[in-house]
């Protein structure tokens, strides 16, 4: 659906900018996967699912932590991801309507 690659956007404005663009296509039902920044075999990354948007705009993610499951609201400057190598939107498939 989209993706982008934040370490490689040098100027932090237009870094921010980016992000804020890509979350702001996040909707409900889709997946948002993150590479974390380091060589290959670090802890990988953290994948999100959006179930809404909170108050000011920000995509409301379901998150699986240590003790329990959580809703938390993440913006582009929330979660390190100013600082990942990728972020990726993945959709869910959904049927076209059918011409008449």
């Amino acid at each position: 659906m989209d993706e982008v690659r934040p370490t490689s956007i040098q100027d932090p404005a237009a870094r921010l900018k980016r992000v804020e663009e890509l979350l702001a296509r996040v909707q409900p039902g889709d997946v948002v996967t993150a590479d974390h920044a380091g060589a290959a075999g670090s802890d990988g990354g953290h994948v999100r699912v959006c179930v809404g948007r909170d108050d000011t705009g920000r995509p409301l993610f379901a998150q699986a932590k240590q003790q329990s499951a959580e809703v938390v609201a993440e913006g582009a400057t929330d979660a390190n991801w100013l600082n990942e190598d990728a972020i990726y939107i993945l959709r869910p498939n959904t049927p076209r309507v059918q011409a008449p």
